[in-house]
């Protein structure tokens, strides 16, 4: 690869800059949109490598039916729950 990244960085930045989900096809087209000369094995040997880096960090890597997204890890609901919290709901006086 002659560019400037590594192709694992780009897949990885474009992941998680999405607003959704990526099909790993998407992230075949955007590679060869720029140039990379790749092709859906190497992706998902990439998107692989990534899924196992991932794996006992904060976040994760995971595809979904949609495609790959990532997610926070499960193992820390508790810590992050703190960011949401309970809200009784408020009835109105009827």
């Amino acid at each position: 690869m002659t560019t400037k990244y590594s192709l694992k960085s780009a897949i990885e930045a474009l992941i998680l800059a999405s607003p959704e989900p990526l099909s790993t096809s998407k992230i075949v087209g955007y590679a060869v949109k720029n140039k990379e000369d790749v092709n859906k094995k190497q992706i998902l040997s990439i998107l692989s490598e990534l899924e196992r880096e991932y794996s006992d960090r904060g976040i994760k890597l995971v595809e979904a039916a949609s495609g790959w997204k990532f997610n926070t890890n499960s193992a820390y609901s508790d810590f992050i729950a703190c960011l949401w919290p309970d809200k009784h709901p408020k009835f109105s006086k009827a």
